[in-house]
Parts: C-alpha cells; structure tokens; sequence
C-alpha cells in the first residue's frame, strides 16, 4: 500500500468531494418544499443531485436510449456503465450514476497529480490537483454532481500521456474511451493526428519513414474515429435526429453579454428600487471567456518558446473554437485541463512563494462559493433564470 501514499492529498480532496456531494443533496432534499418546489419529486439526496441533464442522464440508465428524448445521448460511456451496475447489483440508477461519476473524479485527480509528478515535481502535482479542484471557480459543481468531467480529465490525461511515449496502440484506446465521454472528446483525434504528421517535420523524407507515420496515425485515430461514428449512428437511428449529441449541445446556446453593462444598469435598478432580472450566468461567463483568452494567449507563448507541448494548445485553441461555434456555456468545463492547471504549473518562480502562501485562502474561498453555486443552480432558485438552457 505505500504506492498509495504520494496520492493522499488527492483522496483527501477527493473525500471532502464525496461528503460534500452527500450534504449539499441532502440538504436539497430537506428543504425541497422552499428550494425546489416544482422538482420536489423525491426525498433521496442522490435524485436532487441529478437535475437537468444529470436526471436525464439516469433516463439512460433506465430505459437506455429514449426516441423522444435527445436529451439523453450525451454522455454514453457514463449512462452505460452505471446502467449495467444497476442492473447486476439493483442499485437505483441515480445512485449508479453518482457513484460512476465520483469514481471518474478520484481517478481523473489521480492521473493529473501522476502525470504532473512526472512531468515536474510531487508539490508541483499537488499544487496542480489543489487548483484544478478548488479553482474552477463557478465549474466546480462538476465536482459534486453527478457529470463526467472526472473521466474525461482522466481519458485526456492518459490519451496525451501515452502518446508523449510514443505508445499509439494505448493512446488510441484511450482516445477511443475520451470520444465516448462527451461529443467534444472527439476534437483530440485530429490534433494526434496532425502531430504524428508534423514529427520529424514535413521536408524531404523516405518513404520507409512516411509508412511509418501513416501507420502511427492509423493506431492512434482509427479506433477513436470509429467509436465516435458508431456513436452518432446508434445516436441517429435511436432519435431520428443526425448528430443527435451535437444538436443537443447547440440548443444550449445563448448570447454572450459583457459584465460592466450589465452591472451597470444592475446598479442603476437597484438605486430606483426596480427589480432587474438577467441571468447572472451570462456576465460571469463572459468574465470566464475573458479570462480564458488571456491565459490562452500566455499558453501559445509557452508552446513558441518550447516549454509546452504544442498539441495541448492545439487541443485548447480547437476546444474553445467549438464552443463558441455551437454553445458559449461553460466553456471552461469543456476544455477542463488548459485554463487551470497549466497555470499551475508554469506561474513564474517569482509569484510561486507570494501565491504559495495564499492558495489555501483561496482554495476555502473558492470552495465556499462552489458549494452555494451548486444549491443555486441545482435548485428551483437557479432553474428559473437557467431555464433557458433546456431543450
């Protein structure tokens, strides 16, 4: 058991997770008369955890595929498991569901404080783990309710880190496995690509040595390709809709607002006594999408300067290009790794110590405000100015 010792501080964070996960559904459920009146279905913590797209995803496990329901075909690998761990134990599907996704969290942190021990240094992962836990600041829910960031985390971890190896059979498998995570997962397939094609460089090469990237591409995207059309095929024929997933995703989208607008005519109501109602949601995202061009622009100087991998800012750049062709929401979920962690782990040695100091602050502050996030929008007190995110 001592391989397990170096990993303590991720199953501390991982532990505080899981009580967490259980207090804040428990607490929906005691007050679900005042919090959630119109969803007050049931007294079982797991259940008031999985709201919106997380009660849909238990539809999965359920009933598998639902033709009048392209809600449900977001996350396959997530509602298949769970599904099957139902079925042979009898356990309810919601918590099937939240126990799937709790072990995604601890085995995506898991993966992040290896690869970084790796990569840099064992205070350098944990400083990375603290970070990309406590630090998604208003994302952070993904952690305490039953979604598969944990996973997906964990599958892009694996998938970039065999293919530094130079292992493609494995980088393909796990590719595969990202690609059934959620339909962003594919956007990794051509970035492998494109960097199996540019090593070595483009210039005059053999032949013999031409094959032997075309083989390498072929092991590291084929399997990924192939799980992902048999995705939206299945997909397809089970709801009618072509690239039901993606469709899905795009019924999410909404304008983006600038935040000093906003609060300024926030303020102007509020001084006349009027009440001012907007989704607090669009000025924080647009404040987060701010935020994520800034360190995206540091992150491309990185990879100019060699001190990065470019096919993570590749990855990065493609992600967010996606996002906001098709859904500005929560963008910061959907390309997870970059905002956060890599910030982590190349701050300046100048800032280290002053910001050293001040993470476990931070850490309490953020995780605070994530567990009030959390009651809100998992409540009828966020589905009333959220609801304009459904289907």
């Amino acid at each position: 058991m001592q391989w397990l010792i170096p990993y303590r501080k991720v199953f501390w964070i991982w532990g505080l997770f899981l009580i967490t996960s259980f207090l804040v559904g428990r607490y929906i459920a005691d007050h679900r008369d005042e919090l959630a009146p119109n969803l007050a279905f049931s007294d079982s913590w797991h259940v008031h955890l999985c709201r919106v797209d997380c009660y849909s995803e238990n539809r999965v496990v359920r009933e598998w595929y639902h033709v009048q329901n392209q809600f449900v075909v977001k996350y396959p690998l997530l509602a298949g498991v769970a599904r099957i761990i139902s079925q042979q134990t009898g356990l309810a599907t919601t918590l099937a569901v939240f126990g799937v996704a709790k072990l995604g969290v601890l085995v995506g942190l898991a993966e992040l404080w290896r690869w970084v021990a790796a990569e840099k240094d064992e205070p350098t992962a944990q400083r990375v783990v603290g970070w990309m836990a406590f630090g998604y600041l208003l994302t952070g829910y993904v952690w305490i309710v039953p979604y598969p960031e944990g996973w997906q985390l964990a599958f892009t971890v694996l998938t970039l880190n065999f293919y530094g190896r130079k292992q493609y059979w494995l980088t393909g498998f796990f590719a595969s496995l990202l690609t059934l995570t959620r339909p962003q997962g594919v956007l990794i397939v051509p970035i492998l690509a494109l960097g199996l094609l540019l090593q070595g460089g483009l210039g005059r090469q053999s032949s013999q040595q031409w094959r032997l990237k075309f083989v390498h591409i072929l092991q590291t995207c084929l399997a990924p390709t192939i799980a992902w059309w048999l995705w939206m095929l299945e997909a397809q024929r089970l709801t009618g809709v072509a690239f039901a997933p993606i469709k899905l995703q795009e019924k999410f989208a909404r304008p983006i607002s600038w935040p000093l607008p906003v609060l300024i005519k926030f303020v102007d109501k509020w001084v006349l006594g009027e009440k001012f109602q907007h989704s607090i949601g669009i000025p924080l995202l647009t404040l987060q999408l701010v935020l994520i061009f800034a360190v995206m622009i540091w992150l491309t100087k990185l990879a100019l300067d060699k001190k990065l991998a470019p096919e993570w800012v590749w990855l990065s750049w493609l992600t967010l290009w996606v996002c906001l062709s098709t859904t500005p929401f929560s963008i910061a979920r959907f390309m997870l790794i970059s905002p956060v962690a890599w910030v982590a782990i190349y701050l300046p040695e100048r800032w280290q110590a002053k910001v050293r100091k001040a993470e476990p602050f931070l850490w309490a502050i953020f995780f605070d405000i994530t567990v009030i996030w959390t009651v809100y929008i998992f409540t009828d007190l966020g589905i009333k100015s959220w609801v304009f995110y459904l289907p």
